[in-house]
This record gives C-alpha cells, structure tokens and sequence, in this order.
C-alpha cells in the first residue's frame, strides 16, 4: 500500500547474531535511503532506536514493540514491563531467547492454542 501511494519502501534482514550487527545492518540501509520513518516490532524497537540516531531518520514508529531510551536494554525493559513478557532473557554473547513455554503468552495471547 505504501509503494501504491509513491513511497519507497525497504525491509532491513537483520542478522540477530547480536543487537549490534543488527544496528549496524539497519545503518547500513539508512546510508541509501534518504529521509525516512523507522518502523519496529517487538524486538526491532529495540533496533530502530539505536539506529534511529542517524540523520535520514525523521520519525520512529514502534509496534508492539519495546520503546527504550538510546542505551537501554531489553532486559531493563522486562523489569518494568507485566510478568507474561519476563520469558525475554540474555542467552550469553549478546543473545537473547524467549521460553518456548511462555511464547503463546508473550505473543499470541488472544489465539486459540492449537
């Protein structure tokens, strides 16, 4: 729809081998793509908002997303947030996972189960 109504529109592939290449993948697109909105789900607010320091971006969105402060971690984050989205914790080497028990919850809450 947005390619309809004339804007440009890219997809950033991040990497998630760590939230630092993933930064630096989305930078790397920013660098082409002249003035333009950031827009991240879930874990990618955590992304557009590090990333988002560059001057092509004019505007971030978050959609369902984390919303944190420029050097904010995901996992101060989880401490603020309700119990169900604690199943988001560091894995080591800047890796995060979510418990496979908790996912519907986190995620899905308001499908059915099967």
């Amino acid at each position: 729809m947005l390619e309809r109504d004339g804007y440009s529109v890219r997809v950033v592939q991040e990497p998630l081998t760590s939230f630092e290449e993933d930064v630096a993948a989305t930078r790397r697109v920013l660098e082409t793509a002249g003035p333009c909105v950031l827009v991240g789900h879930s874990y990618g607010g955590m992304v557009i908002t590090e990333a988002g320091a560059h001057s092509a971006v004019k505007s971030l969105v978050y959609v369902a997303a984390f919303q944190p402060d420029v050097g904010e971690s995901a996992g101060a984050l989880s401490g603020q947030t309700p119990p169900p989205s604690n199943s988001i914790a560091p894995v080591g080497d800047g890796f995060l996972q979510v418990n496979p028990d908790a996912f519907p919850a986190d995620f899905a809450p308001d499908l059915p189960s099967d």
